[in-house]
């Protein structure tokens, strides 16, 4: 049987080393093993798709502790490693086990490894579901017509769970085994994927982005919000990031880092985060729908407000 092991102690990923080839720990004389596990977990590196079913034997307590209990610390390098030594499988019925214990950390695995890239904070919460509700409110009718939420995704060697996305329910999935399937079942990727940046480095999420819109799948857009330190006079720094296909840098930035006392209002054009159809309703028999604006506008006025009023 084999071991996953816990770190004791903090060990942020180092600046230099490249992810998702590389995740080691800062000092591995620190990573610790934990009671050996009840059950078998697959080989550290795995990389295929294949399904198996979880173990209600496995301990998961140790890393359920570990993630809380970093959290609680005062951290100040993200990503971390939090565990070593998993398989993929291991790690995606972690999320389907605890998922209650989990919500609002953002987890990933990269190459045996799982991160802590985000944890629990109220500002990363209320500009994900601000902007999701944004899109959704350009749509009107049409979005009776997607949905969201957050479903884990594999991308290379690599796990992502976005903070939000939006695909189609017209959208065909691959099926499992599928080349461009994005998970074990064969569901298909998200057309748009949202992730928000308190804690984690916005070069660790650009390339994450670049990762989202890479050869292994066929997201079209990934929109990144990078939140910073708060201004004063109402506004902290905010940054929107517009990424698609095809393009390895932004297609559109926004500083939405307006001070309170700066007259602004909604509709401002400088505010308005473009999402084109075509990569909206990618894969969508039919297309887009007839007379529906292209791009679809999004107004980060609204996120701004927000986001000037809410504490990390």
């Amino acid at each position: 049987m084999d071991n996953y092991l816990v770190s004791s102690s903090l060990f942020p990923i180092q600046a230099d080393e490249s992810l998702p080839v590389s995740c080691s720990p800062r000092v591995h004389a620190s990573i610790a093993a934990v009671p050996r596990v009840a059950a078998a977990v697959a080989v550290a590196g795995a990389t295929t798709n294949a399904s198996t079913a979880p173990s209600v034997d496995v301990d998961y307590g140790p890393l359920v502790k570990a993630i809380g209990g970093f959290c609680a610390a005062p951290v100040q390098e993200f990503p971390f490693v939090v565990a070593e030594g998993v398989s993929r499988e291991f790690f995606e019925d972690f999320l389907s086990a605890h998922e209650s214990n989990c919500m609002g950390y953002r987890l990933e695995y990269h190459n045996s490894r799982i991160l802590i890239c985000e944890c629990p904070s109220e500002i990363h919460e209320h500009v994900a579901s601000s902007v999701d509700k944004l899109i959704n409110s350009a749509l009107g009718m049409h979005a009776l017509r997607f949905h969201g939420g957050a479903p884990s995704c594999w991308v290379g060697a690599s796990s992502f769970v976005p903070d939000a996305s939006l695909t189609p329910f017209t959208k065909p999935n691959p099926g499992p085994g599928a080349a461009t399937a994005a998970s074990v079942r064969g569901y298909a990727f998200p057309n748009v994927v949202i992730e928000v940046a308190v804690l984690r480095p916005f070069e660790d999420v650009q390339r994450k982005a670049r990762d989202w819109i890479g050869l292994s799948t066929t997201v079209q857009q990934v929109l990144v919000f990078k939140v910073g330190e708060a201004l004063g006079e109402g506004a902290r720094q905010l940054h929107a990031y517009s990424y698609i296909r095809g393009n390895d840098d932004p297609v559109q930035t926004i500083d939405v880092s307006i001070p309170g006392h700066v007259v602004i209002a909604a509709g401002n054009l400088a505010m308005q985060l473009r999402v084109p159809l075509a990569g909206l309703y990618f894969q969508v028999p039919g297309g887009p729908p007839a007379g529906l604006a292209d791009p679809l506008l999004v107004d980060l006025f609204f996120v701004q407000q927000i986001v000037a009023l809410t504490p990390l």
